[in-house]
């Protein structure tokens, strides 16, 4: 009762926005922070943090790939410290994944960590111990998509928890997958996943009288998996002016990856034609103070209100170098910003505060 728990996430959303590593922060000191504190594998691993030789080991994996040591140090502390996916199973597996920018060229990196916790009498030690990497393009609906699926099969063996948010798109599945069904999980279950990691509801319909019900308001899409379907599907299209896309004849993967495709297009879509917030002129010599909200699919990340600064002092605030989208972001709230304002706090994985600092000579 009272235990510490694990932050778990599998939203794919969140986990398309990548990540700067804080350089020259070693990969154990920000494992060891209180920032990772509630990550799956800081509270597998309770208060005995006496054994973290993995987290060499995971550094040495990442070299494997041909990252240079700093690189891996960096994305290393990342994925152990501030993870976009955190996955905790039952039987002491652990999933924690980011994706990683580098500040010098802006490649990105996927980097996934598996591992698992075993207890032996009154020590924790990790196990099992897998990283994989591989360079994304975070901008690529492709490869986007093929991220989603992946999570949505993966995230099925993990108990992870639903969206507290009301889920503010749907769509509708029609028919049975008529192709080949690989994989260990029935099709209806990666469906649902696959609808829990985009943070949208999948409806699935299943028989033709269900078919010619009308669906909820906030359904954007009709994916038709058996031909049989395609006019119940047009009927209800001309009727609620939705989209419909066969996704027919063909394998069932294949069929998931081309739903991705759509519905993550359809998220990016709203979030970057949303309203956007009234811009104002910084006053010369100005410090405002942001954090960032919860990742959104647009170009841009999006920022709070203005709010006092953190705890840390504000000198030890450093330079955001090659940051486009909170440099982005930070335009839509300042009309006179540019990139040489952006700061964030030195903390880095114990922190997370933005700063826009005005010259005095701000014109």
């Amino acid at each position: 009762m009272g235990g510490k728990s694990a932050r778990l996430s599998v939203d794919a959303i969140d986990h398309f926005a990548p990540v700067f590593g804080v350089p020259g922060v070693q990969a154990i000191d920000a494992f060891t922070s209180q920032g990772s504190a509630q990550t799956p594998m800081r509270v597998a691993l309770g208060r005995d943090l006496s054994d973290i030789s993995f987290v060499n080991e995971a550094v040495a994996q990442l070299e494997g790939f041909g990252v240079a040591h700093e690189d891996a140090n960096r994305a290393i502390g990342v994925v152990l410290a501030s993870p976009t996916i955190s996955l905790q199973g039952r039987d002491g597996r652990i999933l924690q994944a980011a994706l990683v920018q580098n500040p010098d060229d802006l490649e990105c990196m996927r980097v996934t960590l598996r591992a698992r916790v075993l207890r032996e009498r009154t020590q924790r030690t990790v196990g099992d111990l897998v990283i994989a990497a591989m360079p994304f393009d975070h901008e690529s609906i492709d490869e986007l998509a093929a991220v989603a699926v992946e999570l949505a099969e993966e995230a099925i063996d993990y108990p992870t928890p639903n969206s507290p948010n009301v889920r503010k798109m749907s769509a509708a599945v029609f028919g049975k997958p008529q192709g080949g069904v690989a994989g260990m999980h029935p099709w209806n279950t990666v469906l649902k996943s696959l609808g829990r990691v985009l943070d949208i509801q999948i409806r699935i319909v299943a028989d033709q009288q269900s078919a010619k019900d009308s669906l909820p308001g906030t359904t954007s899409d009709i994916f038709v998996l058996d031909p049989a379907f395609v006019s119940a599907a047009k009927g209800v299209e001309s009727n609620q002016s939705l989209t419909v896309t066969a996704v027919t004849g063909r394998e069932f993967r294949e069929s998931c990856l081309e739903m991705a495709k759509v519905l993550i297009g359809r998220i990016v879509e709203r979030a970057a034609s949303g309203p956007a917030p009234r811009a104002r002129k910084l006053k010369p010599g100005e410090r405002v103070f942001h954090r960032k909200e919860k990742s959104s699919g647009a170009p841009f990340d999006r920022f709070g209100e203005p709010r006092r600064g953190c705890s840390h002092p504000v000198e030890g605030y450093v330079r955001y170098h090659k940051a486009p989208k909170a440099e982005k972001g930070m335009a839509r709230l300042y009309t006179n910003f540019s990139s040489e304002m952006l700061y964030h706090c030195g903390k880095g994985y114990d922190c997370g505060m933005y700063a826009v600092f005005a010259p005095d000579n701000l014109s």
